[in-house]
């Protein structure tokens, strides 16, 4: 496993695929986007594709305390895990399969000697280079979270229709408090 920095573009391309991914499931119909997105078989019991069960336990138990439930529905609530298990099993290579379980069993054995809040902060602090691992968990973690309904419109103030045009309105009144 290679631990490298991420630079603003590899941000910028990351958030621009999400949003193409996004946008493609939009262009699919009801059942399409179900048949690629749901983790849950016809009986409704959970029907995990990629993950064991001790894999997608601590994925969960993960997202949902880096984004837990407020105000707004958290990651668990959003349906990371379950997110991130069809993805990995309807779209990722077998080497992005491999690399991901690997990542998943490093931020687990982290885990499992500290606490959250002090790899958090150890990973983009002094041992940056050595907790790359953990970081692009995360990173995958919150940009599916902000890729999913409750993320992009309860979160982040996107909206699919932003109302009616105005074609010379002064900009205070067009630009939004939240969602940029």
């Amino acid at each position: 496993m290679e631990n490298r920095t991420v630079n603003r573009r590899e941000v910028l391309q990351g958030l621009l695929l999400s949003i193409g991914y996004a946008g493609g499931l939009a262009a699919c119909s009801e059942r399409e986007t179900a048949e690629l997105t749901s983790p849950v078989a016809g009986d409704g019991a959970s029907a995990l594709r990629y993950y064991s069960d001790e894999e997608f336990s601590f994925v969960a138990q993960l997202a949902d305390e880096l984004i837990p439930t407020t105000d707004t529905p958290g990651a668990v609530d959003a349906g990371v895990p379950e997110y991130i298990d069809a993805l990995m099993a309807g779209w990722a290579s077998v080497e992005t399969q491999e690399e991901h379980r690997k990542v998943v069993a490093v931020v687990e054995r982290e885990l499992a000697a500290t606490s959250l809040e002090d790899l958090d902060a150890a990973s983009f602090g002094e041992r940056r280079e050595e907790l790359g691992a953990y970081r692009a968990l995360k990173n995958l973690i919150v940009k599916v979270y902000y890729v999913t309904e409750p993320g992009a419109t309860l979160e982040a103030g996107w909206v699919s229709v932003p109302g009616h045009w105005e074609h010379c309105a002064p900009l205070e009144d067009l630009t939004r408090v939240r969602g940029g």
